[in-house]
């Protein structure tokens, strides 16, 4: 009696074995119906990408354009009152001196803004993701200039003049 169960169990596992041998892929086809499954998904979002991507990235430049500009005229209205302050015979020397340098500084944030802008206005859709990345960081960075500027002139005054609680 001990004979038979093993006779059965050695059936099932030769037959268990022949149907998994039977439904088994070779590795080349298991590799290359793999790559057609993959080449199938890459083709949906590439259709999918090429759908929606000239919308959101306009959108995206638009935006980040509306951004930029307001950002510049907020630094040319700075720059314009430091340009009368400086126009000003009566400024004295140390105000001078303080205006000057902070002249050259809007001067030079404003350069940078202008270039973000013409960066974005000449961006395709090819360049947009690398543009992009650009200019966030730049933008970014200009964003932390022109808070730190404004937080150094409520210093100086003593006065919440950005309304921003210091």
């Amino acid at each position: 009696m001990t004979t038979r169960p093993h006779h059965v169990l050695a059936i099932a596992v030769l037959a268990g074995g022949f149907a998994l041998a039977g439904c088994s892929n070779t590795p080349a086809e298991q590799r290359a119906e793999t790559e057609k499954k993959v080449d199938q998904i890459e083709d949906k979002m590439a259709d999918a990408k090429l759908a929606d991507t000239p919308k959101e990235w306009e959108k995206e430049r638009a935006d980040i354009l509306d951004d930029l500009r307001s950002l510049r005229t907020d630094v040319d209205q700075e720059l314009s009152k430091t340009n009368v302050t400086l126009a000003d015979k009566d400024t004295k020397p140390s105000v001078r001196k303080e205006k000057e340098a902070l002249k050259a500084e809007l001067e030079r944030e404003k350069a940078n803004l202008d270039a973000m802008v013409a960066k974005a206005e000449a961006a395709t859709d090819a360049t947009w993701t690398t543009t992009k990345v650009d200019l966030d960081k730049a933008a970014n960075d200009t964003r932390n200039w022109w808070t730190r500027f404004k937080d150094n002139i409520d210093k100086k005054t003593a006065a919440d003049n950005d309304k921003d609680g210091h």
